[in-house]
């Protein structure tokens, strides 16, 4: 059986291994659109040597073409991995800005790496039940590294089982952040909560070279953008470059047809990988009915509180370290959500200094070292909360 998958990000490359296990045949449709050439050659050039034997210069090309991005999220001094504000929300809402990705690898490009389970509190609704897709956890971690070692959030969040690789190296910061947090798990101010060292997606060649939020030049954060590659130059899956508009379905299978006009692809089935917002797109275009109703979009809010630590660490940026999340801490408390809260702490970075001095202290010098302080004590918390909280997105 001939089957398509329709986009090359998680969804898409889970979905090509499951089958490739199964005997099927591939067929991998994307987009496909890549990392400039200038800006590849600056990455392959420091990933081509160790940390501590970069061109100075090299480097600072790297950062400042990052830091020349104020529009949206970057990587490798690019935004090659996301497209401009979609309009697939009717009447255009104020404040909703929607992005979606036609890269190769979909949004891994861009993501911060963090894993955890889905929590049995947010599947209590779902036709699901949790414990049927520790299954799928493991599948996923045969593929995908899950760096982290055991903590306390495991037994609320039923992972006590899932596979885990080694730990990223802990930085100053990190270190000293979790021992406290863990003294203080438990009951707290009428809920409570479980802490724990952060867990992501991230090889173990990790150099903690610190330019994680920059693109990591070694490829150690975990995209699909490479294995989705790796199995078409090894003639596992079949790769076609192509824009998808319409899938029309018969009883000989699936044709999807092509923005740029060449004749459709056809096959048995197609599984649709392509993102919330493409997905959606797609499935407008292919089923008018289902265009005429519409459909909602469920938003599931975050927001960030920073925080200043009152212990000392050192220059937190000297030395090997990562920008990755630090710690997860998981949240419960009726009186605030039925649902648990989770959290993840992030410590310094160097855009941290940088920004405070453009919002704060411009025509200002002499704040500098006052925010460099500032920043070098910074921790910032990112909470998630549940749709069920949240406005929608019709």
């Amino acid at each position: 059986m001939s089957v398509i998958i329709i986009g090359s990000g998680p969804a898409g490359y889970a979905a090509a291994q499951a089958l490739l296990e199964r005997g099927r045949r591939v067929t991998v449709v994307d987009v496909g659109k890549r990392l400039e050439p200038e800006q590849d050659a600056l990455r392959r050039a420091l990933a081509a040597k160790e940390p501590g034997e970069w061109d100075p210069g090299d480097l600072e090309r790297f950062r400042q073409s990052h830091r020349a991005i104020t529009d949206g999220i970057a990587r490798f001094g690019s935004r090659f991995a996301l497209r401009s504000g979609d309009r697939l929300v009717h009447p255009p809402q104020p404040g909703a800005v929607l992005q979606s990705s036609h890269a190769l690898g979909g949004l891994s490009n861009v993501w911060g790496s963090a894993v955890l389970p889905w929590s049995p509190d947010d599947l209590a609704d779902w036709p699901v039940p949790a414990g049927d897709l520790h299954p799928h956890y493991r599948a996923v971690a045969g593929f995908m590294p899950v760096a982290g070692s055991a903590a306390s959030y495991d037994s609320v969040l039923d992972a006590d089982d899932l596979p885990l690789t080694e730990p990223v190296p802990a930085t100053r910061q990190g270190r000293v952040l979790v021992q406290r947090l863990v003294a203080l798990a438990g009951r707290h101010a009428g809920g409570e909560f479980w802490p724990g060292p952060a867990r992501q997606a991230v090889g173990g060649g990790c150099r903690s070279c610190g330019l994680c939020l920059y693109g990591c030049p070694y490829g150690q954060i975990f995209s699909t953008r490479e294995p989705i590659e790796t199995l078409w130059q090894e003639g596992r899956v079949a790769y076609e470059r192509a824009e998808v508009v319409d899938i029309r379905e018969s009883d000989n299978g699936v044709a999807l047809h092509l923005a740029d006009g060449r004749p459709p692809i056809t096959g048995e089935q197609v599984f649709v990988a392509a993102g919330v917002l493409e997905t959606a797109r797609l499935l407008f275009a292919s089923q008018k009915d289902l265009a005429a109703r519409g459909a909602t979009l469920k938003d599931s809010r975050h927001f960030f509180t920073p925080f200043v630590q009152r212990w000392s660490a050192g220059n937190t940026g000297a030395g090997p370290h990562h920008t990755l999340a630090l710690a997860f801490v998981e949240f419960r408390d009726k009186s605030v959500s039925p649902r648990l809260v989770h959290n993840q702490l992030y410590g310094w970075n160097d855009f941290y200094e940088d920004e405070m001095k453009q919002k704060y202290a411009r025509g200002m010098p002499f704040l500098s070292p006052a925010f460099r302080a500032v920043a070098r004590r910074l921790i910032v918390a990112q909470t998630f909360l549940h749709s069920d909280h949240c406005a929608r997105i019709f």
